[in-house]
C-alpha cells in the first residue's frame, strides 16, 4: 500500500503544481516563479527541495532495503491508511488553494508585481492554506514511511514553512497595509481557530 499512495499523491502534486504554473501563465501573462529571479540561494535550493519531495517519497517506499530508507519497525499499519487521508485532505487544500489564488498565484515574493489580496476560498479561513497543505503532506509522508529520512525532513520542512510563512507575512504586510493586518487579525496562519 505505502508505494500506491506515494505514486498516487506524487502524481497528483505534479499534476496540480504544474496546473497552477501553466494558469498562471495564461491569466496573468508573467511566471509563477519569481523565486527564480528575486529568491536568495536559500529560497531557491528550499523550493527545490520541496519540489523533489514526492518523488524522493515514492523512491523511499520502493527502496526499503537502504538504511536510512528502512521504516520504523512495529509501527502500526493504521498508518499508511492515516497518511493517505492526510495526503488526500492536503492535495485538495492545495487545490482549492490555487483556485482563489488565480492570477495572484507565484512562488516566492514577487516585489515587481505584487498581486491583489485574495480573502476567498481556504483563504477566508487560513492565510496559509498551501503551506497547512504542505505541512499535513510532510507529516503524512512521516506516516507513510517513518523512517530516518522523514523523521528528520518532517520537522525541519515544517520549521522552513513556518519561517516562509512569516517572510511572506511581513510582505503583505507592506504591500497591503492596515487591509492587511485586519486581515491577519480575523484569519489563523495554518488551522482555523488553531494556530
Amino acid at each position: 500500500m505505502p508505494v500506491a499512495v506515494a505514486l498516487l499523491f506524487a502524481l497528483g502534486f505534479y499534476a496540480i503544481l504544474l496546473w497552477a504554473i501553466r494558469r498562471t501563465r495564461r491569466l496573468a501573462g508573467r511566471s509563477a516563479l519569481p523565486v527564480l529571479r528575486h529568491g536568495g540561494l536559500e529560497l531557491r535550493l528550499a523550493a527545490l527541495l520541496h519540489t523533489l519531495f514526492p518523488a524522493g517519497l515514492v523512491v523511499s517506499t520502493l527502496r526499503p532495503d537502504i538504511p536510512w530508507l528502512r521504516p520504523i519497525p512495529g509501527v502500526s499499519p493504521a498508518l499508511p491508511w492515516i497518511a493517505a487521508v492526510l495526503f488526500a485532505g492536503g492535495l485538495t487544500l492545495e487545490y482549492a488553494a490555487l483556485r482563489a489564488l488565480g492570477r495572484s498565484f507565484r512562488i516566492g515574493i514577487d516585489p515587481d508585481q505584487p498581486g491583489p489580496l485574495v480573502t476567498e476560498g481556504p483563504y477566508r479561513l487560513i492565510r496559509h492554506p498551501i503551506y497547512a497543505a504542505f505541512m499535513a503532506d510532510y507529516v503524512a509522508a512521516w506516516l507513510l514511511q517513518p523512517n530516518v529520512l522523514f523523521g528528520l525532513l518532517a520537522p525541519l520542512a515544517i520549521l522552513r514553512l513556518f519561517a516562509q510563512a512569516q517572510r511572506e507575512e511581513r510582505a503583505l504586510l507592506r504591500q497591503h497595509g492596515a487591509s492587511y493586518a485586519a486581515y491577519a487579525r480575523t484569519t489563523s496562519r495554518f488551522i482555523p481557530l488553531v494556530w
